[in-house]
């Protein structure tokens, strides 16, 4: 995150524009005063990028985590674990991440208008996958998929450019392989990973999974502007696919 120590409440707003750069400007100005400011330097085209997603994840995780009109100690663990863990934030960054989900969650501003400002900056497809899985994670977080939740997710995918049935993608990887005594319910899960229905043939698979393996591949990622702090998510997204693969040839064989 080396455009952190470039930034105050003031100039972030107005390079990001838009809902993100509002919200944004806002959780800085709670932050931290502008005099701490460590680096004035010019703020890159690709640190321009990585802010808006690492705003936009943080002000959805918000809006996600206060659907059903409570955050859960189980949504608030997903948050500090995501930004501990997956993040690796530093304590200041962590704050910020912080300070941006609490001005989501009473801001009035629909979701859908940061997911629409996020997708004119991210147009590949993966990234926006990525995007929503961590919506879909964060929603799942304490086990059930409220109602009011169900309706976020539902309502997205056209503002991210995705297909309706990303909903019903996801539910599949989510929910299929939750009783771990059902075998049948673990490769829905697994061909729900790999975007493949069970009809499709051995070399139809492969090549579903070889195209999942260069989408997530980190070169891939980071060419395309992932931030290396978002690079642990497709790490465990890449393990996920290998494991669907092989879970796959192996009942097939």
């Amino acid at each position: 995150m080396s455009w952190f120590g470039k930034i105050t409440g003031g100039t972030i707003g107005f390079m990001m524009g838009g809902p993100l750069g509002a919200i944004a400007g806002a959780a800085l100005g709670h932050t931290f005063f502008d005099g701490e400011v460590q680096n004035s330097g010019r703020i890159t085209s690709q640190e321009e990028r990585d802010m808006v997603f690492f705003v936009c994840i943080f002000t959805s995780l918000g809006k996600m985590a206060k659907a059903d009109g409570k955050i859960t100690q189980e949504e608030i663990d997903f948050i500090e674990y995501f930004i501990k863990n997956q993040l690796k934030l530093s304590p200041k960054q962590r704050d910020y991440a912080i300070s941006i989900v609490r001005e989501a969650k009473n801001d009035e501003t629909p979701l859908r208008a940061y997911v629409k400002q996020f997708t004119q900056a991210f147009p590949q497809r993966d990234l926006r996958i990525m995007f929503y899985e961590v919506l879909f994670t964060a929603a799942m977080a304490d086990g059930v998929l409220h109602p009011a939740e169900e309706a976020i997710l539902r309502e997205i995918p056209p503002y991210l450019r995705l297909q309706d049935s990303v909903f019903d993608n996801m539910v599949a990887r989510f929910m299929s392989g939750r009783d771990s005594r059902s075998h049948a319910g673990d490769l829905t899960a697994h061909y729900a990973v790999l975007e493949c229905d069970p009809k499709m043939t051995d070399a139809e698979i492969k090549k579903a999974y070889r195209k999942k393996c260069r989408e997530f591949h980190p070169d891939t990622l980071a060419s395309k502007g992932l931030s290396e702090e978002f690079m642990d998510f497709a790490h465990k997204e890449i393990v996920k696919i290998n494991e669907a693969y092989e879970a796959i040839k192996k009942s097939r064989s």
